[in-house]
């Protein structure tokens, strides 16, 4: 077990190689070494009589027409394996410009709050702006108020 494995706590098996689903084809999960014999080893020279030959003709004639349909078989597997993973691509590419997307949604919220959260003490500065003009207003009401009746109190009563 490597360094990096024992502090994330996964061993070599569960390493970044085994990350393919469904035992795809993988470097630890390779495909099938073995080949195909349909007529087994060749072996040593040897006399072939015809009763031998028409059935070995018969076998390959029956072979050449199973390989056409494997090799067909084969070559749609493959144009539906290129599919399937251009279809992975497409989604996660998708999915990946929508995380992006999403972080960026996340930070624009981010980025508005915090910049509302800045101008606390700007409003809290105007409302004590407002407060002050209020309470200076009143004092220069009163103060008006006091002046209009002691000039009313000096006029003479008619």
């Amino acid at each position: 077990m490597s360094i990096f494995s024992a502090i994330i706590g996964q061993s070599r098996a569960e390493s970044y190689l085994e990350q393919s689903r469904s035992g795809g084809i993988a470097p630890d999960n390779p495909a099938d070494v073995e080949s195909i014999r349909s007529a087994g080893v060749l072996g040593n020279q040897r006399l072939i009589g015809p009763e031998e030959a028409g059935q070995l003709e018969a076998t390959a004639a029956q072979v050449e027409m199973i390989t056409k349909y494997t090799v067909q078989a084969y070559k749609a597997y493959e144009r539906i394996a290129k599919a399937d993973a251009e279809r992975d691509t497409a989604y996660f590419n998708a999915a990946n410009v929508d995380a992006e997307a999403e972080l960026t949604r996340v930070e624009n919220r981010h980025q508005h709050i915090a910049t509302l959260e800045a101008m606390r003490p700007r409003y809290a500065q105007a409302g004590q702006q407002v407060i002050e003009a209020k309470s200076k207003a009143e004092l220069q009401i009163a103060h008006a108020r006091g002046r209009i009746d002691g000039t009313l109190r000096r006029l003479p009563r008619l």
